[in-house]
């Protein structure tokens, strides 16, 4: 059986009393044949700012975006492991950082840092 790889940052906004409320997550999975980079998003707009972020940073590669509902999408790349790796660890960082500038703060369930 393969090994299947997964990591996630949660991102979420604080509230009243010291609680927080999720409101984004990355996701990146691979199953040994594919690697998947992942958006969860509750507001349409974190959505299309995370799908714009990664779309800039895959630009002419081998990326396919499908856009699963209003709050899901999925990227999936193509290539060697290799540049599978390399291109999705570069949209996880894109995705991120369009969700820190979006206002969304680090959750609990925060991966590894790939930069």
């Amino acid at each position: 059986m393969e090994r299947v790889l997964e990591h996630h940052w949660d991102y979420v906004v604080k509230l009243a009393g010291g609680m927080t409320e999720l409101k984004a997550s990355v996701s990146h999975h691979d199953d040994g044949k594919h690697i998947n980079v992942g958006l969860y998003c509750r507001e349409a707009t974190a959505l299309d700012h995370a799908i714009q972020a990664i779309t800039n940073v895959a630009s002419g590669q081998n990326a396919e975006v499908m856009r699963i509902d209003a709050m899901h999408a999925r990227f999936t790349f193509q290539g060697t492991r290799a540049e599978q790796d390399k291109l999705s660890r570069a949209a996880i960082e894109a995705a991120r950082s369009a969700m820190s500038a979006f206002g969304y703060q680090e959750g609990l369930r925060h991966g590894p840092s790939y930069d």
